[in-house]
């Protein structure tokens, strides 16, 4: 008998008959989860697709807000996030664009 890492009594039995289950189970049980594993993949294949081009639109959107920033002059953070820059670390605000 081999002791696991708690000391309790590890003998592989009750991996035995788990794998015993498995061999001894009717051909329809086989054949639910071979359809059900099927049906899993055939319904995340799309959500992995949309979530994909999403990921792909918001570093496009992420680009562009960067590559405007830099055109208009924004550099700092703070400028980013709060809409004001800083004169002297004092806050002041950005003029209003046309």
């Amino acid at each position: 008998m081999n002791l696991a890492n708690d000391g309790s009594a590890n003998d592989g039995s009750t991996c035995l008959r788990g794998v015993g289950l498995a061999v001894r189970a009717p051909s329809w049980v086989d054949n639910l989860i071979n359809d059900s594993s099927a049906y899993g993949l055939g319904e995340r294949a799309p959500v992995v697709r949309v979530a994909w081009w999403l990921g792909h639109v918001a570093l496009a959107e992420a680009g562009l807000t960067a590559a405007s920033q830099r055109w208009l002059g924004v550099h700092d953070p703070y400028e980013v996030r709060v809409g004001a820059r800083l004169k002297d670390g004092v806050p002041c605000p950005v003029p209003a664009a046309a």
